[in-house]
């Protein structure tokens, strides 16, 4: 008994394997945002986030949140602290979003109203080393899990321009 049991186990994880591979293939995946930084005052500037689904399937549903806080040790958590507050999203207010394979998708407003657009560069100045720390959270037609892509960006002053340096994906908690 034991020596058949043992191909068929084989067999049964190897399929089971390709199966996940394959849903893993076809759901949506978003990565960190493409950050511009655009100024229609000599004072102000307006960060537009430019996020992208390269997956080959819609998201269901999504959330997104971001705030700027000072570059330390603390923007990892203040970037997992975003994506703790998509996954408590009502579930009917979260499916009422989706991106479509391959397309853009633009924020200058979160969800919770933190405002992106004519910034006060004086403001930005008075963080310790300004970044940008937020998550965004989505669901698959596959399956009932929020995956969710965590980022960073730092913020460079000099004067009144401004820009994003870096802009990183954070691995999850």
């Amino acid at each position: 008994m034991e020596k058949v049991y043992g191909p068929v186990k084989v067999s049964a994880d190897s399929a089971r394997t390709a199966a996940e591979a394959a849903l893993l293939e076809q759901r949506p995946w978003i990565g960190a945002p493409n950050i511009i930084v655009t100024s229609e005052r000599d004072d102000a500037v307006t960060f537009t986030m430019i996020f992208k689904n390269v997956g080959h399937t819609p998201t269901r549903g999504l959330f997104i949140d971001a705030k700027f806080v000072p570059w330390n040790d603390l923007i990892y958590s203040e970037s997992a602290n975003q994506c703790e507050t998509g996954k408590r999203q009502d579930v009917k207010l979260f499916k009422r979003h989706a991106s479509v394979p391959g397309s853009d998708f633009l924020l200058r407003n979160t969800p919770s109203d933190r405002n992106f657009i004519n910034i006060p560069i004086s403001n930005l100045k008075k963080i310790d080393r300004p970044g940008i720390a937020g998550c965004i959270v989505y669901g698959s037609p596959f399956d009932e899990v929020r995956h969710q892509t965590q980022f960073v960006a730092l913020i460079s002053i000099n004067g009144n321009n401004v820009s994003v340096d870096y802009i990183y994906a954070v691995e999850p908690n």
